[in-house]
């Protein structure tokens, strides 16, 4: 588990997406980077996770850990941000929570270890919270991982609350300060009953603090006990913050005026997403307002502010000033302060360039960035300067295979083009890679002949390639991709014995829709789609649906406890031997999640049926009384939004399968 210091945030973070339907969605946060996971793999299993792939490479963040923040975001749970307070720089607050995997980092065991404060001197507490922040939750579900996590939060505050009840040198309190309150901050994140009030009353009993850094962190916890509470349609709290702030605003505390605009700036984003009349004017012009303001983090968060709705509009289609986001861009740079959201920002304007097609602008952009973090103290920083050049062309690639998912056979003859051109740079091992998921992005938006164009051309530039084991790769992805193109419309049948060992019988099945999930005790993101499997498999069973999961684990795995930790309500069978699955083999998975959907005669009617696929595919197949649609069918398909742009790519890792 990911914590950030609060005592070496150095600038304001920007967290924003562009709504494909015209609005500007923005979330400003003042506070430091969060850590990426690592790759979620098993190294004793022949399949790799789908959708696990660390953004940053595992560089994580060079700072340490003392009384930091959690990230939780990603488990669903509507987070502000934490606490703390910066070395001349403005209170750092992060996203709050979890990182995107719960598992990433930290020990292997011990969260159900560390129940009890311990007694002891002001030290060995502190040793103890340090302890709490590498250790990480217990649980499978999203469920178990928050009140584990709850009540690790329960016990790192309640030992900072010890450490604060002695008398402790200066250097110790303002740790215990900023534990106790990052830990109150993420219990009210997480919805803990009652923590809302007992954040704000610790952060009320410290506004007059002699030490500064611990006046800002209690103001930066009051704002964000009245943002959540804002946010959440409260029009007291909506009163109060905008009072607050407006007290906050002529501080003479700089960190505390940063605090009050970013707070401001918050709120007045939020009105935008929320499509509010007038507030994107509002917030355009706040932020004006304050863009040459001499502390450079209000500056920076300023301008960050402005050139997100900039290429927000540019992508939109609501503004074509090219060289004015160009220009803006390069002014932040100039500030010097090279911060996180800086990157953000400037890795938005990329991609904003390159979606517009504005090709030459996006790469005066890319060398504007790369110049300027590729020396950077955080290496992680550092490592996306020298990462952003090669995700430019990424990105380049990722829209054109995004165009070609439309089916259009001149954007799939750009892809082919494009795939081309890219091998010709070189036949390594990522290119491969890239081209992979394009093909099988292809299939899963319903153009299987599209992706066996692409197959086609990674065979012909990869088959003779003077290195045996890529050419070995490459053509066992394309005999893999064969066999999974050629299930459509053919029969297919599950061997295999129930994980208890009892045979299984596929015959049963006989005349029902079978939804054929391939899964593993260790794939993360195969253990995210079971919720929707099961809200699926309840509201249709009774029509005629079932479900077959196909385990993956080798002999000895977790299977078992998976399937009673997640009340799996469907059968799942595994392998009758240890070794390569046969019904993995027949069907060419080498990626999983994978799933496959049988119609009520046998026959394969479409596969990577996920998510929002499931859904419509089987909506399609009993709500409306018909026959289940074919694959490439629009029912079964995710459908573009609203705007006509094309479907986004869906990312993908390889999972490669030993001989």
């Amino acid at each position: 588990m990911a914590i950030q210091n609060l005592q070496r945030c150095d600038a304001a973070r920007v967290l924003l997406s562009f709504c494909t339907v015209g609005v500007l969605a923005i979330l400003i946060s003042t506070g430091c980077g969060q850590s990426m996971p690592d790759k979620v793999t098993a190294e004793s299993s022949k399949y790799e996770a789908a959708g696990d792939e660390n953004d940053d490479g595992g560089q994580g963040d060079d700072r340490s850990n003392s009384g930091g923040v959690f990230d939780q975001d990603d488990l669903g749970v509507a987070v502000t941000g934490g606490t703390g307070a910066g070395q001349g720089a403005p209170p750092s607050v992060g996203s709050g929570g979890f990182p995107r995997d719960p598992f990433a980092g930290g020990q292997a065991t011990g969260a159900t270890e560390l129940l009890q404060v311990p007694e002891g001197p002001p030290e060995e507490l502190l040793a103890f919270i340090r302890k709490i922040e590498q250790t990480r939750p217990a649980g499978f579900s999203p469920e178990e991982q928050i009140a584990s996590f709850q009540q690790m939060m329960r016990v790192r505050g309640a030992a900072a609350a010890k450490i604060l009840a002695q008398d402790v040198p200066p250097e110790i309190r303002l740790q215990a300060v900023f534990a106790r309150l990052d830990s109150l901050e993420a219990l009210a994140s997480t919805k803990s009953p009652g923590a809302d009030q007992e954040f704000l009353a610790f952060a009320e009993s410290l506004l007059d603090d002699e030490e500064p850094d611990i006046r800002t962190a209690a103001v930066q916890g009051k704002i964000n006990v009245l943002t959540r509470g804002a946010m959440a349609g409260d029009p007291a709290s909506v009163q109060a913050l905008e009072v607050y702030i407006e007290s906050l605003v002529d501080s003479e505390s700089d960190p505390i005026r940063a605090a009050a605009i970013q707070a401001k700036l918050t709120l007045l984003g939020n009105m935008v997403e929320n499509g509010l009349p007038g507030a994107l004017e509002s917030l355009r012009e706040f932020a004006t307002s304050t863009r040459d303001d001499s502390y450079v983090h209000i500056a920076e968060m300023s301008r960050i502010t402005l050139l997100s709705i900039e290429a927000g509009e540019l992508v939109n289609g609501e503004g074509d000033d090219v060289a004015a986001i160009t220009t803006q861009l390069q002014e932040l740079i100039a500030l010097g302060n090279k911060s996180e959201g800086v990157m953000a920002v400037g890795k938005m304007v990329v991609m904003a360039l390159t979606r517009t097609d504005h090709r030459d602008e996006a790469d005066q952009a890319v060398q504007w960035l790369t110049e300027a973090f590729r020396d950077h103290a955080n290496p992680r920083l550092a490592a996306q300067a020298e990462q952003l050049a090669e995700q430019g062309d990424a990105m380049a690639l990722r829209f054109t295979i995004a165009d070609a998912m439309s089916g259009d056979p001149e954007k799939v003859e750009a892809l082919i083009s494009a795939l081309t051109a890219l091998f010709a740079k070189g036949l390594t091992v990522d290119s491969l890679h890239q081209a992979k998921m394009s093909a099988i992005n292809l299939v899963e938006s319903g153009q299987p002949e599209a992706a066996g164009q692409v197959f086609a051309t990674i065979k012909q530039h990869y088959s003779g390639h003077e290195n045996p084991e890529i050419a070995r790769m490459a053509l066992d992805a394309v005999a893999k991709a064969e066999l999974r193109l050629d299930l459509i419309g053919k029969p297919l049948e599950i061997t295999g014995v129930q994980l208890d060992g009892s045979p299984f019988d596929w015959e049963a099945y006989a005349g029902k829709l079978v939804l054929v999930d391939f899964w593993a005790s260790w794939c993360r993101p195969c253990l995210a789609e079971f919720p929707n499997i099961e809200r699926n498999y309840q509201r249709y069973r009774d029509q005629g649906f079932e479900v077959v999961g196909v385990n993956m684990d080798q002999a000895g795995g977790n299977a078992n406890m998976i399937v009673d930790r997640m009340q799996l309500s469907w059968t799942n069978v595994m392998a009758e031997s240890a070794g390569l699955d046969p019904n993995a083999e027949r069907c060419g998975v080498d990626l999983i999640p994978f799933s496959v959907l049988i119609g009520p005669d046998g026959i394969v009617r479409a596969t990577g049926v996920h998510g929002e696929k499931l859904d419509a595919a089987l909506a399609a197949a009993f709500d409306a009384g018909d026959e289940t649609p074919a694959a490439g069918s629009p029912s079964i398909q995710d459908s573009p939004e609203a705007d006509g742009a094309p479907v986004e790519p869906v990312e993908r890792v390889p999972a490669e399968i030993e001989p």
